[in-house]
């Protein structure tokens, strides 16, 4: 019995590979998982039964229902210093039982102590020290430009610690390091934050940060990215100086004219969007001054001066914008 029941196993999961129904040989087997079978959709063959459902057992209609019966661990990341693979003593139940009893007074002061200890010997070596501190200050800078997309903060944390295994980050510090991949992350998903302002919010050195970048892109990367487009830069102005319609849509048409008269070719991205935006404020009669634009894009006045020049030179401004 058990050779045959073995047999069996075999050729049902030979038939799941093969995906083909032994009898005519379609590829159309469609899965009824409330009965655990597989039935051929063109003859009807029950091709394989008593299939084990991988779906839990339970219903939730609602997402903090569904938090609530999980009873798998989180799928592993790379913002945690151990990919999320340890266990943690929590807080949540800390002086009541399974029960909802509370704890006497030398059991809770012994879970504190083992959660201390626990937290104490997470962290094995020097290299999980590193990343550790390195993902506190990853997770800082990202708060303080704002930024909330976890594919931003993974992808940063998971060239990180590449960086830390490679021996990229020897000699040239966590506060050098971390904000010199987060700008390449930015960069490769197209969330317009430039040096400048990086430096600025996270206190940190912009040369050095610019040094350890082009380092960066010299050891793992064929050549440089391309630079943040005018046009992504342009919602961060409007934003920030609340631009009513009429000057967004000049500003979109003036970006665009420049484009075709290659005017932005060579030049800074946020010298061109504040440019633009400053042409679009005078034509449309909500003036902002080259000063705000400046402070908004951490770019010089003479920049935006510049760039405006040769705009209005090269441009003619019709009643079409």
């Amino acid at each position: 019995m058990k050779n045959k029941a073995v047999k069996e196993t075999v050729k049902a999961a030979a038939l799941r590979i093969a995906a083909k129904c032994p009898e005519c040989s379609s590829t159309n087997l469609v899965h009824d998982y409330d009965s655990g079978e597989t039935v051929c959709g063109g003859c009807g063959l029950v091709v394989e039964r008593d299939q084990p459902s991988s779906e839990p057992e339970w219903r939730a209609y609602t997402l903090e229902e569904k938090l609530s019966r999980d009873r798998a661990g989180l799928p592993i990341t790379f913002t945690v210093h151990d990919k999320g693979l340890s266990t943690e003593v929590g807080r949540k139940y800390e002086d009541r039982d399974s029960r909802n009893r509370k704890f006497p007074i030398s059991t809770k002061e012994q879970v504190h102590r083992i959660r201390d200890a626990q937290n104490r010997f997470r962290v094995h070596s020097a290299l999980e020290r590193n990343i550790t501190q390195a993902l506190s200050e990853l997770a800082r800078l990202l708060d303080k430009l704002s930024i909330e997309s976890e594919v931003v903060k993974e992808e940063t944390a998971r060239k990180y610690r590449k960086a830390v295994y490679d021996g990229f980050t020897r000699g040239r510090g966590i506060r050098g390091v971390i904000p010199a991949i987060l700008y390449d992350t930015l960069r490769q998903y197209d969330i317009p934050r430039n040096l400048e302002e990086i430096a600025e919010v996270g206190n940190y050195n912009r040369k050095t940060i610019a040094r350890n970048y082009r380092l960066w892109v010299r050891k793992y990367m064929d050549s440089a990215r391309p630079p943040f487009d005018s046009e992504l830069y342009l919602g961060k102005i409007f934003n920030k100086l609340m631009l009513n319609g009429v000057t967004q849509k000049y500003s979109l048409k003036i970006l665009e004219a420049a484009r075709k008269e290659m005017l932005t070719s060579g030049r800074s991205s946020e010298g061109v969007a504040a440019a633009v935006v400053y042409v679009a404020s005078v034509l449309s009669g909500e003036r902002k001054t080259q000063y705000e634009l400046a402070e908004v894009m951490k770019v010089t006045e003479v920049t935006i001066r510049n760039r405006y020049k040769e705009i209005v030179e090269n441009l003619l401004f019709t009643t079409e914008l």
